[in-house]
């Protein structure tokens, strides 16, 4: 198996950087939610892999009830 330095002994990486990581994570482009929200048909979503919740802020502000976010890092949870 080749290693890659991502194995399972850093999947908790993030939790020990969410601050800077969620100050240098670049937003996402107003046009994918204009998509994803025209394509739900509805305002109800599931947020999977949530992170520091980049994504939750643009959902809440176009009506959305309160996105069902889930991330596995609890840190990073705890900034949403």
């Amino acid at each position: 198996m080749t290693r890659t330095g991502w194995e399972r002994e850093r999947r908790t990486h993030f939790d020990e950087i969410v601050l800077d990581y969620d100050r240098v994570r670049p937003e996402y482009p107003a046009e994918m939610f204009e998509d994803a929200i025209a394509y739900a048909g509805g305002n109800k979503a599931l947020e999977i892999g949530a992170g520091t919740g980049k994504a939750t802020g643009p959902f809440l502000q176009a009506g959305f009830l309160r996105p069902h976010s889930r991330t596995p890092r609890w840190k990073m949870a705890a900034t949403i």
